[in-house]
């Protein structure tokens, strides 16, 4: 089901991404995948996951958000309640109300074909949900982060601080696929991949 805009109160911040959503995550539609949203707002960017990407019957997507902006949850339950009345496998759908540090932690390792992550935009957030995240997918995973060059001249350190340092400190585990707006990673190996060098010098 297509939602409304008279669904929604907030403005559309899913619409400009939508074309390098289908380059980073096309591959994905029609296969059984999994995915992890952290900061759902309402829904759209939800139900467009659900629509266009995690078409497979049996793929699942997560939503993480502590729904602390009044009035959003009820936006979210409405759409997603909405877009589940006419689909025949609801579960597809996972609701986790909570602060994503938290939530992140539940998740199964190596489980997950791509992580969104769009929660809290101070850098330290910002760069905890990225570390927890990166063990959570699967290798060649995806993993998106938005709002790159946001700053409202506000928050301490804005999210740019902690992607460049998460790019910097996974360069040899991740490969780039794209750094505008936002940015996209593949996942190319995990901790465990390391050399024998590397292991040896973590454990001393």
């Amino acid at each position: 089901m297509t939602m409304n805009e008279a669904d929604y109160k907030k403005p559309d911040y899913t619409t400009s991404h939508v074309s390098s959503w289908l380059e980073t995550l096309g591959h994905l539609a029609g296969k059984k995948a999994y995915g992890i949203e952290i900061g759902c707002l309402e829904g759209r960017s939800s139900v467009w996951f659900l629509e266009n990407i995690l078409t497979h019957d049996n793929s699942g997507l997560v939503c993480i958000d502590p729904w602390s902006i009044p009035g959003t949850e009820e936006t979210f339950d409405a759409v997603t309640r909405k877009w589940q009345s006419d689909f025949p496998a609801p579960s597809k759908l996972s609701k986790r109300k909570g602060l994503s540090y938290q939530c992140l932690r539940e998740m199964p390792l190596n489980s997950f074909d791509f992580v969104y992550i769009d929660g809290c935009h101070q850098a330290a957030n910002v760069i905890e949900d990225a570390v927890l995240s990166f063990r959570l997918l699967k290798k060649f995973g995806v993993m998106i982060f938005d709002d790159y060059p946001w700053d409202n001249g506000v928050v301490y350190q804005p999210p740019a601080k902690a992607i460049d340092a998460f790019l910097f400190l996974y360069a040899d585990r991740i490969e780039l696929l794209h750094k505008d707006w936002q940015v996209a990673v593949v996942k190319m190996g995990d901790w465990a991949d390391a050399t024998q060098d590397d292991r040896n010098l973590s454990s001393r």
